[in-house]
């Protein structure tokens, strides 16, 4: 159990997770995000922005989408929201 979830009484909880479970609700790291990702094409660096739920769905959208190799991704960052 998370810290912050101390404050709930175990029957919220208990509810929340069984809603999550059925598919009701969506945890937050369900969501999908804006990443940027890095990749270098004989020696040009080009950097792209994918829509994807982690990074690892990044890497396999960038791979499909730009024909490269998991070599030549340079970097992943997720884009940080100001909400």
């Amino acid at each position: 159990m998370r810290d912050k979830d101390k404050d709930y009484p175990e029957e919220f909880l208990k509810a929340l997770k069984e809603l999550e479970e059925e598919g009701i609700i969506k945890k937050h790291k369900d969501k999908m995000a804006k990443y940027h990702v890095a990749y270098s094409i004989n020696n040009e660096l080009f950097v792209k922005t994918i829509n994807a739920k982690n990074e690892d769905e990044v890497e396999d959208r960038a791979i499909k989408k730009f024909k490269i190799t998991n070599d030549d991704i340079r970097s992943v960052i997720r884009e940080e929201n100001e909400d």
